[in-house]
């Protein structure tokens, strides 16, 4: 069991009294819909590995008390729409609907701080950032080997324009359900 600790954007939101609402993406034969899924829905950050310190950080997202993601590079940010799309590894997309766009960059900063501990290992920080940066930069042939393996958007972090790039090619499934939800 995890003790959760309310994040920056829970905070924020819990103070004004306004919740995110949660969608779902039903698959059908007419290629498929946005469900609201919950009305209110809580988010909270947590590492699954929290019990162990032998262990490195492992972020997962949990969305009300059932739906429990990995933070991973699979996400998408509309920050106009006050959107974030997010893929599970069971192939279920969800996406979650913010009261401001205020909220939902606040959301995004939050989910890529974790994001980047999960894929290099540190926290995210001004030092480690740069550290991390120099040694990707230095090392471009293992850049460009592994391509789309390292998540741009944890380089839009320093540099924001690379954020842009990397929502383009954030997800394997199909664009319209990132780009065009359906739902206000």
């Amino acid at each position: 069991m995890h003790v959760m600790v309310p994040s920056q954007s829970q905070l924020m939101f819990m103070q004004n009294g306004v919740g995110i609402k949660l969608f779902k993406f039903q698959q059908n034969a007419a290629g498929g819909q946005w469900e609201l899924y919950s009305a209110n829905a809580d988010t909270n950050f947590y590492d699954i590995n929290e019990d162990s310190a032998s262990k490195k950080k492992d972020w997962h997202l949990e969305i009300g008390s059932d739906i429990d993601l990995p933070v991973t590079d699979q996400f998408s940010v509309d920050a106009v729409g006050q959107r974030v799309t997010l893929a599970a590894d069971t192939g279920a997309v969800y996406a979650l609907k913010f009261p401001s766009t205020a909220a939902v960059q606040l959301f995004e900063q939050e989910y890529n701080s974790r994001l980047f501990e999960n894929t290099f290992g540190v926290p995210f920080n001004a030092k480690n950032r740069d550290e991390v940066i120099l040694r990707l930069f230095l090392h471009r042939k293992t850049v460009l080997d592994i391509g789309c393996c390292i998540p741009l958007c944890i380089l839009g972090l320093y540099f924001n324009a690379l954020s842009c790039i990397w929502h383009g090619m954030t997800v394997s499934m199909s664009r319209s359900i990132f780009i065009n939800p359906g739902f206000g």
